[in-house]
């Protein structure tokens, strides 16, 4: 059995570290999977594993926990879900105080077939409290009897879970804060298409109460109701005293070239024509 001891130097070099990505431009994810790193290092175990505590899990299970981040080589993937009832991680979240269990096995509050899946032999778990609100857990283990946790490594585990929770509650106002951003985002845009839309109508009912000359009122009225609409193009044509001729043919954002191209007034072709014929 090993007898690993960190230093203290060791111990502050790391919270150091942490500390820093914290205070640095990281993605939450890299400090979260340092923190695992760290922590497996110092407690001399083979894997450290951290989880988020969802309230509503896609499987339909209320709560439960989800892992976030892994020390390297870890016998677990991200995302996968752990059960808070009846688990040892369920209760250090519950009792808000690190837990170390050196049989696993033989202990009443395991949940034997996360335990069997992952081979654990050996755990110690700390539960990620920011407040009186525990966001999650990080749990350090060995699948082979290396040697027992003891409490200078519940005292380490405790560190890196003070940190991980800043971290964590960091994320998570950084996350309503970039939802709320798009959410107003959204809302000026609307508020900007109505503001133009009715800018536009205004438009068209000044136009009708002007003065101005037929064409110049149905020219105003067009583009009013491509602006209102948000088409890309608009045109209207007014029929002769036949029906069967237009009169007028008056359009907006169509290029001149295009307009060159279908001559005086479309006839006979395309939706005009199609109308026209109808």
């Amino acid at each position: 059995m090993k007898d690993y001891k960190p230093s203290r130097e060791d111990r502050l070099r790391a919270l150091v570290d942490v500390g820093r990505s914290i205070s640095a431009s990281l993605a939450h994810e890299e400090i979260l999977a340092q923190i695992c790193t760290h922590a497996a290092r110092l407690l001399d175990a083979e894997s450290a594993v951290m989880t988020e505590r969802r309230e509503l899990c896609e499987d339909g299970t209320s709560p439960c926990l989800k892992v976030v981040a892994t020390s390297p080589k870890a016998s677990i993937g991200l995302g996968e879900v752990l059960s808070m009832e009846g688990s040892l991680n369920g209760r250090a979240i519950t009792q808000a105080s690190t837990l170390i269990v050196n049989d696993v096995m033989a202990d009443d509050r395991t949940d034997l077939a996360v335990a069997t899946k992952l081979g654990v032999r050996q755990v110690v778990i700390s539960p990620l409290l920011y407040g009186d609100t525990a966001l999650g857990t990080i749990f350090a283990f060995n699948s082979a009897e290396v040697r027992e946790f003891d409490e200078g490594d519940s005292e380490i585990l405790e560190a890196f879970a003070a940190q991980a929770a800043i971290a964590l509650h960091n994320a998570h106002i950084f996350e309503t804060e970039e939802r709320r951003l798009q959410e107003l985002t959204a809302l000026r845009s609307a508020q900007d298409d109505n503001v133009l839309q009715l800018q536009s109508l205004v438009r068209a009912g000044m136009a009708l109460n002007s003065r101005l000359s037929l064409d110049d009122v149905l020219q105003t009225l067009l583009e009013s109701a491509r602006e209102v609409i948000n088409a890309r193009y608009a045109a209207l044509g007014i029929l002769d005293n036949s029906g069967k001729r237009l009169e007028r043919f008056l359009h907006s954002a169509i290029e001149p070239e295009a307009v060159l191209r279908m001559g005086r007034w479309p006839t006979g072709g395309g939706t005009l024509g199609i109308m026209l014929r109808d």
